[in-house]
């Protein structure tokens, strides 16, 4: 699977979670947006005001996306990846 399918992939899973919608006073930032930059900023390490400047945003502005981004991604993916273990998947870890 290619980077850029698990990278839609992924999209599809968090956008309800992260997409706000337009105001009369401000466009809102789209989920595809918000994910790139949570995503470069995890991959390079480079700090938020760098990654501000990329993208044409204020380096607070990063900081939320970068935090609400990856908590949606741990809230939904953790229940994915590692659901809660049941009386079965306890059975079956002792052998």
């Amino acid at each position: 699977m290619s980077n850029l399918r698990k990278f839609y992939e992924l999209l599809q899973i968090i956008k309800p979670y992260i997409e706000l919608r337009d105001t009369r006073f401000r466009r809102a930032i789209g989920a595809e947006k918000k994910l790139m930059v949570t995503m470069r900023l995890l991959a390079t390490g480079d700090s938020f005001r760098t990654i501000g400047e990329s993208y044409r945003l204020g380096y607070t502005t990063v900081q939320e996306i970068v935090h609400t981004t990856c908590s949606v991604i741990w809230e939904v993916l953790s229940k994915i990846i590692m659901p809660e273990p049941t009386e079965g998947t306890w059975k079956n870890a002792e052998g």
